[in-house]
């Protein structure tokens, strides 16, 4: 008997796949199969009350799995591996533009129905340079790319190895408006478990920007090519840890993967891939732009108008100071009386003395 699995296809529209009993696609087939319709379906929810489709931003070092992440999530969703994020091989950048894949480019709906599902929209730019970031500066090459493309100020294929170039070097980029259409919703932090060392430094760039400056917005976290690593599973736990520490997220926003390569068919990994595309989905995670409040500074006061000071060391001092003053007009005044008394005496004392 065949269990049935739920994909969405080209056009946006719910399909059924059967899946043989002899398949190994789900070690225990019908919770498994059950797992995943829930999860669409709940995603499904979500799509539909959100406004619009949201534009979730995958950044990381060279290498790290971002494109092939894209694709990943793509092939969970449609069943099928399409190379929608371009994806290399080696040392050399293969993404070198910022490359936007619409919800249109993978899901084409043609019922009215389907056409409220706002799939989002995945931007994938070019690998960070690790180098880059210095936590001494406050405007290095990244935080600087990052906050172009958080706020829409980069248009679709925008060369960003140039604009790195010119940037490294010194250059000013012209001052560009905000496009609300191409600001980003959602930011996924795209980590490579190859790698032991975790980029701290890009870390608190990405925290930064993210949190501090000109918008708010949701962080999440992928740590890819977990089949490649030697971590054992409480060595997965402790790299989630501190990678949430780092980007100051709960660690239930990271998620551990293992990216379809284009041979493979769709297996267990569906379920947790699409759990994690629902959190992304899920209406209660908003980016917002900050209202930064204008300030002046505070207009030196003249003398005469000076407020008394309530400090309670002036006001000791001042005490004290008084106490002082007080002991020596006592002092002259009991000085000034001694010496009169004294005068008197003597005084009183020659008229004896001369009777």
């Amino acid at each position: 008997m065949n269990n049935i699995v739920y994909y969405f296809n080209h056009s946006g529209e719910i399909m059924m796949f059967p899946v043989d009993d002899n398949s190994d696609m789900f070690v225990d087939k019908d919770k498994k199969v059950e797992r995943r319709n829930e999860v669409l379906s709940e995603l499904k929810a979500n799509l539909q009350e959100i406004e619009k489709p949201r534009n979730v931003l995958l950044l990381g070092g060279l290498g790290t799995g971002k494109s092939s992440f894209i694709n990943t999530v793509l092939t969970a969703l449609t069943g099928k591996h399409r190379y929608c994020a371009n994806i290399g091989s080696g040392n050399r950048h293969n993404s070198t533009r910022l490359q936007r894949v619409s919800c249109k480019k993978y899901l084409n709906p043609k019922h009215e129905d389907d056409k409220a599902l706002n799939f989002p929209n995945f931007i994938d730019i070019i690998g960070l340079d690790f180098q880059l970031s210095n936590p001494e500066e406050v405007d290095t090459v990244n935080r600087q790319i990052m906050n172009l493309i958080f706020n829409g100020k980069l248009p679709e294929n925008t060369d960003l190895l140039d604009v790195g170039r010119n940037l490294k070097v010194g250059h000013e980029i012209e001052e560009r408006s905000e496009d609300e259409s191409l600001a980003i919703d959602i930011i996924v932090v795209v980590i490579s478990l190859e790698d032991n060392n975790i980029p701290h430094a890009l870390l608190d760039e990405i925290y930064t920007e993210a949190n501090l400056r000109t918008r708010q917005v949701p962080v999440f976290a992928v740590l890819t090519k977990k089949d490649t690593c030697d971590l054992s599973q409480k060595g997965f736990e402790k790299k989630k840890k501190d990678i949430a520490e780092s980007i100051s997220i709960d660690v239930n926003k990271i998620l551990i993967c293992e990216n379809y390569q284009p041979y493979e068919e769709p297996d267990s990994r569906d379920v947790e891939i699409l759990e994690f595309l629902t959190k992304l989905c899920d209406p209660c995670f908003k980016a917002v732009k900050l209202q930064k409040m204008k300030f002046k500074k505070k207009q030196a006061t003249s003398p005469d108008t000076d407020t008394p000071t309530t400090n309670p060391t002036s006001l000791a001092k001042d005490r004290w100071a008084l106490m002082e003053v007080r002991s020596l007009i006592n002092w002259v005044s009991f000085s000034i009386v001694g010496l009169v008394l004294l005068a008197l005496i003597i005084h009183i004392f020659k008229e004896k003395l001369y009777k």
